[in-house]
């Protein structure tokens, strides 16, 4: 806490100004001694989340590291309600993330939020010092997306979800949270498409991942597909490419499915242009069972 007088003053000066307002700090937990927290407690302060680092080249102090970081916790929960734990999930860590699980457990921490780990794109020579390596492919569907955390390492995802059941076969009551990555490109991709209205007749917005999703034939299977969907009664489809694709829903596939035609899926995001929004196709896969 190298900036005790700022964030004592911020805390009051929220608590002041939104007195109904949740307010939240997060500390690597230096110098939180018991005058700093008492200050923050009057001030206002209902929650504190604790990063604690554990790299897989100090496993052998990995007990000391844990002890020392339960302590701080220990400590904080005399004066704030909510006290916790906020941390990536290194691979190569398993055993000494369930012995943390443990001992936050033990001490009435309010919980613990798991974060996939990942590769800021920056220098990448500690991360392969450490053996480490980027999950492949890094996401489902390939974009840009805003969240600043970069690519998932391999093994994190894996060793999370491992921790969440092993505070369930433990019986732990300690809350145990996954945050992952795709959740937070989800949560980009929901609000991005929904930006705007688009063809209802042409595209689904998936539920799940929110992406626009629309189905495909090209070349020679456009002429087959558009007889067949309008034979049905169905004109709800989009020539593109100057007549060498044609898209529709995906509600219609059973009609074509049947064709001697190669069906894709094309996944969709809306991007605001200066000319306005944009449908912008990011990948092709092949429809299973077609």
């Amino acid at each position: 806490m190298l900036h005790a007088d700022e964030s004592v003053a911020f805390c009051a000066y929220v608590r002041q100004r939104f007195p109904r307002a949740h307010i939240r700090l997060y500390t690597a937990g230096d110098f939180l001694d018991e005058p700093l927290l008492d200050r923050l407690r009057d001030a206002g302060l209902d929650e504190l989340r604790m990063s604690i680092k554990l790299d897989v080249l100090d496993v052998d102090r990995a007990d000391e590291i844990i002890d020392d970081a339960v302590d701080v916790l220990a400590r904080a929960k005399r004066f704030i309600p909510q006290v916790m734990v906020e941390m990536p999930v290194i691979p190569g860590t398993g055993k000494a993330m369930r012995r943390l699980l443990d001992r936050l457990d033990q001490v009435g921490a309010f919980g613990i939020n798991l974060l996939e780990f990942c590769y800021p794109m920056g220098a990448w020579d500690e991360f392969e010092r450490r053996g480490f390596s980027v999950k492949n492919p890094p996401f489902p569907v390939l974009y840009d997306y805003g969240y600043a955390g970069g690519l998932p390492l391999a093994g994190s995802e894996s060793l999370c979800l491992e921790l969440l059941e092993y505070a369930l076969d433990e019986g732990l009551s300690l809350g145990v949270h996954y945050c992952s990555l795709e959740n937070k490109h989800r949560d980009q991709i929901c609000v991005q498409n929904g930006a705007c209205s688009v063809d209802a007749g042409v595209y689904e917005r998936d539920p799940h991942d929110f992406f626009l999703k629309t189905v495909k034939v090209f070349d020679g299977d456009v002429s087959l597909a558009r007889r067949a969907l309008e034979a049905c009664g169905i004109g709800a489809f989009s020539l593109e490419d100057e007549g060498l694709s044609l898209a529709f829903h995906p509600r219609h596939i059973s009609i074509v499915q049947a064709l001697p035609v190669v069906l894709c899926r094309s996944i969709n995001v809306l991007e605001e242009t200066a000319d306005g929004f944009i449908v912008r196709e990011l990948k092709l896969e092949p429809v299973k069972g077609a």
